[in-house]
Formats: C-alpha cells, structure tokens, sequence
C-alpha cells in the first residue's frame, strides 16, 4: 500500500505543480508561466490517495497544493500507469485554483518513478475567479518514500 501511496503522490504532485499558476487580473492572450512542486503522499482512503505539499511559483510566488489520486492499476511492481487527479487544487495569497491532472507514471526496477502529464485548473476563488491554467508537467520520485519533484509550465489565463 506505501508503494501505492508513493506511486500516486508522486503521479500527481505533479498535479499540484500544475496548480500553481495563478494571477491576480486576467490575461486574454495568455501569459507564461512555470514553477516547482514538492509533494508527498498523506494517506489513503475510498480507492484515492491524497497529497499534499508546497509549490514555488515564477509568477505568485509560495503557495500550498493537495490532490487526490486514482491509478488504472495498484503499482506493486516496475511498469507504466495511468493516473488522475481530481481535485487538485492549488493555494496562494489571494485564492486558489482548481482543476483536473492526468498523467503516466514509470516505474523502473529500482522503484524509481518519473511522471509526465498535463494540468487543468479552470476553477478559481477570491482573485483568481474566471481564471484559468493550463500547461504540462515532469517529475521524479522514490516509490516507497512518496516525496516527489515536479516541474510544471505553462499558461495563465
């Protein structure tokens, strides 16, 4: 099950690097955006695995992010699984942003994990409400200790 756990949170800390971009006015063309996620897995519960941990964002700066996780498969073993993440929300100063991460995750046979996937939050509070980022992520992990890396780019909106 900690394999399980470390897998997921690692799938879709991701998800929270996703989560990051967020602004205070709006941008109709669009503007860049990227940062870094560092999460790990907190429990399970209900087939989902939840996450949480802390991102540092180019444009907002610190913030918070959760996410609860759903696999195809429980990872117990080397191999390639599809993950989802909904909710995944991610905190700032002044709201949040909510959306959706899907993503692969390799597991090799030293239970090294890499994942790679794409964000959507189109969900937001506070100053964030009507905006929107999406983009794709990359990151790595150690299946069995549930901390994982992402890096994340982007477009705020």
């Amino acid at each position: 099950m900690r394999k399980f756990a470390a897998i997921t949170a690692g799938a879709l800390g991701a998800s929270a690097v996703l989560v990051g971009a967020v602004a205070a006015a709006p941008q109709p063309a669009g503007k860049p955006d990227s940062g870094t996620i560092h999460a790990a897995t907190t429990y399970n519960s209900g087939g989902s695995q939840y996450a949480a941990g802390n991102v540092s964002d180019k444009m907002f700066g610190s913030g918070a992010v959760t996410y609860a996780l759903k696999v195809s498969a429980v990872p117990n073993k080397a191999g390639t699984f599809n993950l989802t993440s909904k909710p995944v929300t991610q905190w700032f100063a002044g709201g949040s942003l909510s959306g959706t991460v899907k993503a692969t995750l390799v597991v090799d046979a030293n239970a090294n994990a890499t994942a790679t996937g794409t964000v959507s939050l189109t969900k937001g509070t506070g100053t964030y409400k009507h905006h929107s980022f999406k983009g794709t992520f990359s990151g790595t992990g150690k299946v069995g200790t549930g901390v994982y890396t992402f890096h994340y780019t982007g477009t705020y909106r």
